[in-house]
């Protein structure tokens, strides 16, 4: 086949004397030669690595393009194929550049050789005298960096590889052929020409080639060209641990070096995302951390990881940046809002889903016990009056604990879960020396208030589906001490917001049978958790008695409804709770068998009335079993005081009429018809023993039978 550079023209063929007359067979397939050539040498002479202007001749794009056919990403070459290759590069012109020639990816034969991993063919085009350092993209050494091809590095660099040229790398985006132009002829484009050009060390690091790296820094042709600066900054933020192993024992010294954003190598381990193994291998080297780099401008780097939606390793980290710290690194609060470190770790304890939940809370539990031991305070409260315990059972926007609105709400299987862990960390906190009543300015309200808001909060969906973790976390605080009686800056106790709540969540929850009973039940039960771990039943009926009226004020008709109310009610005089020692026709002090209007007006009597009226609308007439613990309870003198202020505020606030009569007369038969014997005895007994129910039934030894009469409320 005779090449295209010894071609010479028709008519110079033509004017010779004696020249040969061509066949027009001849003629036709010099015009194929020339057409094949032409479209085999259309691609950009910017992307060359020539600086001659001829083209490319026909016999070296041949033996060029059956190069390009041998070789294969992930196919190693046998000794034939290196052979023939050799053979094909042999064949090619001497006056040609073969890196002229471009495969259908716009790659030359040294680039394709490097991305398919063929160090013996780069060896030879490099024997040809191939320039290693022309191009605008992709360079040799860059793109061997970039695959991790570390003998190919070392032989591009013993032959003249420049290490401190900065190009971009296209691979692996292929170049395109853009069309033709205003009478241009096609050229291949790069796709990433606007890429910020890097020199080959900087494609190294974001790959992990650790062994590319080596060679770069340790040959002798690249060691004391390539730049150092914020190796380790860069390690870390593209999650290269392979490479931050080797720099961290090459370069220690940058651990302590802050980058052009004021950041250190370990600031990008602790913030960047999964990026915790970088952390652990930097604190796990022999490099001397200075005390200030743990420190940042609004707190520690413990403040920051614990913020962190990452929570792998947390107790790992903590433990090496306690041990490799400043000594007072555990003391430390943040400049904003002052928490410790047990603060900001409890206060986002569960925000994001840990892919192994139970190790997740074991770790945070000894990262609780860690701190404690290192001389953080569990008791130190930040600028909102908030301690470790407080800060675990606050709702924010970094960890939700409740939403009204169900459809934006938590899910119930994440926030059962966060609160069945909670009551772990709580005890943990309680046995670590953490205080249960602890209350400071400007919130004043204990932990169990906190708990107890956080309950209150939820929709009557989520208290069903979490009032078996509820209860466990108020049970883990009364059992170490929490004091239910204690009460905020307005004089409201636990008892209070959860009386108030009851009434909302029986309003969305009336048509539900189902639910109505569980969150009468929850109430009963947390009530009885309370009574039996302190709470004061005098205080309740003092305070909350009007509540409990005004739940009654509801339009549920079930009996089961007011079958519970009065269960709650013979709970807290059980307790301790006297009803004749309170005034149900007072709105504030002192007492008055007539009062007027404006006293009235809102008390507990008003509120009874107000409930039999509403019954009485829908005839529903067991409403009157509501008046059998005070009939069975206030002695006649105040049980008449009450029947009178009920009738009274029937007579005053409601329309007069047949059911308004009707439901005086059922309320002052109670009064008028005479008690038993059984019942005024019962009364006789309750007063004889200061009305302490329980624990004279507990106390004095009585037989069974006689404990059940006192102890039955009827």
């Amino acid at each position: 086949m005779l090449p295209a550079c010894v071609d010479t023209s028709v008519s110079s063929r033509e004017g010779g004397a004696g020249a040969m007359k061509r066949s027009p067979s001849a003629d036709k397939m010099s015009r194929l030669r020339k057409a094949r050539a032409f479209f085999h040498d259309l691609p950009n002479r910017s992307f060359s690595t020539s600086t001659s202007l001829q083209r490319v001749s026909y016999v070296t794009k041949e033996n060029i393009e059956r190069s390009f056919m041998v070789l294969r990403e992930g196919i190693q070459l046998d000794r034939d194929d290196l052979q023939y290759i050799q053979t094909l590069l042999i064949r090619c012109q001497r006056c040609d550049n073969m890196l002229d020639v471009l495969d259908e990816g716009g790659w030359n034969l040294l680039q394709r050789s490097i991305i398919c991993n063929q160090p013996q063919v780069v060896a030879m085009l490099i024997a040809k005298g191939v320039d290693l350092n022309a191009g605008v993209c992709s360079l040799p050494l860059h793109l061997a960096c970039k695959l991790g091809h570390a003998p190919i590095v070392h032989l591009l660099l013993d032959n003249g590889a420049k290490a401190d040229l900065s190009r971009s790398v296209c691979y692996p985006i292929a170049h395109t052929i853009k069309p033709s132009t205003g009478g241009k002829p096609p050229k291949l484009s790069c796709r990433v020409v606007a890429r910020i050009p890097a020199p080959p060390l900087n494609y190294a690091i974001p790959s992990d080639r650790d062994e590319v790296l080596k060679v770069l820094l340790t040959h002798t042709n690249s060691k004391d060209v390539v730049k150092k600066d914020f190796l380790l900054h860069e390690s870390c933020k593209f999650r290269a641990k392979r490479c931050l192993k080797l720099l961290v024992d090459m370069l220690p010294e940058q651990v302590n070096v802050k980058d052009k954003k004021g950041f250190t190598p370990l600031q990008h381990a602790l913030n960047g995302p999964r990026n915790r193994d970088c952390a652990v291998i930097l604190l796990e080297s022999q490099a001397q951390f200075a005390p200030e780099i743990f420190e940042t401008d609004f707190g520690t780097l413990l403040h920051e990881m614990y913020v962190s939606d990452d929570t792998s390793h947390i107790l790992r980290l903590t433990q090496l940046m306690l041990e490799k710290g400043p000594s007072d690194l555990a003391t430390k609060v943040t400049k904003g809002d002052g928490d410790t470190l047990l603060n900001k770790l409890l206060k986002y304890f569960g925000g994001s889903t840990p892919r192994d939940r139970e190790q997740y809370v074991e770790e945070v539990k000894q990262c609780i016990i860690l701190l404690i031991s290192k001389d953080c305070d569990p008791n130190q409260v930040n600028k909102k009056g908030e301690s470790a315990l407080h800060s675990l059972l606050a709702h924010h926007g970094g960890r939700p604990l409740f939403y009204i609105r169900d459809r934006f709400g938590v899910a119930p299987s994440y926030l059962s879960s966060l609160l069945g862990n909670m009551s772990t960390l709580i005890s943990v906190l309680l046995e670590s020396g953490a205080s249960a009543n602890l209350m400071s300015p400007p919130n004043v309200v204990s932990p169990l208030y906190y708990l107890m808001r956080v309950v209150c909060a939820m929709s009557p969906h989520l208290l069903s589906a979490t009032s078996e973790q509820v209860k466990g976390c108020v049970r883990v605080l009364c059992k170490n001490g929490a004091d239910p009686n204690l009460i905020n800056a307005f004089g409201d106790n636990t008892i209070t917001l959860l009386l108030g709540s009851l009434s909302r969540w029986l309003y969305h929850a009336c048509d539900d049978p189902n639910r109505l009973l569980s969150l009468l039940t929850f109430t009963e039960e947390t009530l009885c958790l309370f009574l039996s771990h302190g709470l004061d039943p005098q205080m309740v009926l003092r305070k909350n008695l009007k509540q409990f009226v005004i739940i009654f004020n509801s339009t549920i008709l079930d009996s089961t409804f007011l079958r519970h109310l009065n269960r709650i009610l013979r709970h807290v005089i059980r307790g301790g709770g006297n009803l004749n020692l309170v005034n149900l026709n007072e709105l504030h002090s002192g007492s008055c068998l007539n009062p007027p209007y404006s006293a009235r007006k809102y008390t507990v009597s008003y509120y009874l009335a107000r409930g039999l009226y509403i019954h009485a609308r829908y005839q529903n007439l067991s409403a009157f079993d509501i008046l059998d613990v005070f009939g069975s309870t206030l002695t006649q003198q105040h049980l008449t005081e009450a029947i009178l202020g009920i009738c009274a505020n029937l007579d005053e606030e409601f329309e007069q009429g047949q059911r308004n009569v009707l439901i005086q007369a059922r309320v002052k038969a109670i009064s008028e018809h005479p008690r038993s014997l059984r019942q005024l005895s019962r009364v006789a007994i309750y007063h004889a023993i200061d009305w302490r129910i329980e624990k004279s039934c507990k106390r004095l030894p009585l037989p069974p039978s006689l404990i059940s009469y006192i102890y039955t409320i009827e």
